[in-house]
């Protein structure tokens, strides 16, 4: 069953070039996993709770894919002064789209 990756990133103003360079290169190295299905990066617009400025979501064939993918890249080893994430693997347990008449 495919699982979720959320990851929510605290990125000081001045770190964020760094950070979308660092991100880039996560995500390519990520599209050479097998069980990697997409990931797509999410900036806060300033509208409601601004705690965290990006959020990545990311999707993985399974939490066994997530993992073999962790254990060859640890995305920690590039390390910006002020960025913290949060990553965490959720399942879906419930979905919910508007009815249009």
């Amino acid at each position: 069953m495919p699982v979720t990756m959320v990851d929510v990133f605290v990125v000081p103003e001045e770190q964020e070039d760094e950070f979308f360079r660092n991100w880039k290169q996560t995500a390519n190295f990520y599209t050479q996993i097998s069980g990697f299905i997409d990931t797509n990066l999410h900036r806060n617009t300033g509208v409601g709770d601004g705690a965290f400025k990006f959020i990545n979501i990311a999707h993985f064939e399974d939490g066994a894919a997530f993992n073999a993918a962790h254990a060859d890249y640890k995305p920690e080893k590039i390390v910006l002064p002020g960025v913290k994430h949060h990553p965490a693997i959720y399942e879906s347990v419930m979905h919910v789209t508007r009815d249009d008449d």
